[in-house]
């Protein structure tokens, strides 16, 4: 079966980038492995770093392979612009795993991660995607991001209202106490005011009392002799 030139062009490109694509996976999972047997104190350290250079530098004959040839091309320019994307991601993510093994120790953690003194590098969720899959990508994680945020400010808005709510029952609390507290020093006032009086007048009555049992005790006496009188 015969091609069109320009298609069999583009169909060769593409296999060429899937091949260069195919040895940076290889040449990550080596790094991983010199990451691991590093860590391990490992001997096989040495042999591992040489391949993953012998490797990166196959890779970097690749892909400027790939830009001459996308150059020669005769593609529309969406077309070209969406090539040049791939081969760029492409570079570097190789000059990221040059980086990685010049320092040992720097490993994967998300979304275009940052070593701590290199610049940020793609992940395996971003190395496929063009200017416009970063975009909607990056749009579907501030979304994800600002929904998490929104549920937070309600739980922290709820909390609010509900400390809120309960300061104000405290104070209710401490009102009535205080009123409570009023209130029995005002009755233990009453109280002690009405004992006085009850003993101010137990005083006074217990006096009457001697006086008017005297006057009595005349009376029945009088009458007593008046009797004795009349009877004689």
């Amino acid at each position: 079966m015969a091609f069109a030139p320009g298609f069999r062009n583009r169909d060769t490109w593409f296999q060429d980038f899937e091949d260069a694509k195919r040895s940076a996976d290889e040449t990550m999972e080596l790094l991983h492995e010199r990451t691991q047997v590093l860590e391990m104190g490992g001997t096989d350290a040495a042999r591992l770093t040489g391949t993953i250079r012998r490797k990166l530098g196959g890779l970097k004959s690749k892909l400027e392979n790939l830009d001459g040839d996308l150059k020669n091309q005769n593609v529309s320019d969406q077309e070209s612009e969406r090539r040049h994307d791939m081969l760029s991601r492409m570079k570097t993510r190789c000059d990221q795993m040059n980086s990685m093994l010049s320092k040992p120790g720097a490993r994967s953690n998300g979304f275009f991660d940052r070593q701590a003194d290199g610049p940020a590098r793609e992940t395996e969720q971003t190395a496929e995607l063009d200017n416009h899959g970063l975009v909607v990508l990056q749009r579907n994680i501030m979304r994800d991001q600002d929904t998490q945020l929104d549920d937070l400010s309600r739980v922290v808005s709820s909390t609010k209202h509900i400390s809120m709510a309960i300061g104000e029952e405290v104070d209710l609390q401490n009102r009535l106490l205080d009123d409570l507290d009023h209130d029995i020093d005002t009755n233990q006032w009453r109280l002690k005011n009405a004992t006085r009086k009850a003993k101010e007048l137990f005083k006074k009555n217990r006096s009457s009392c001697k006086f008017y049992g005297c006057a009595f005790t005349l009376l029945v006496a009088l009458v007593v002799f008046i009797t004795l009188m009349l009877s004689n």
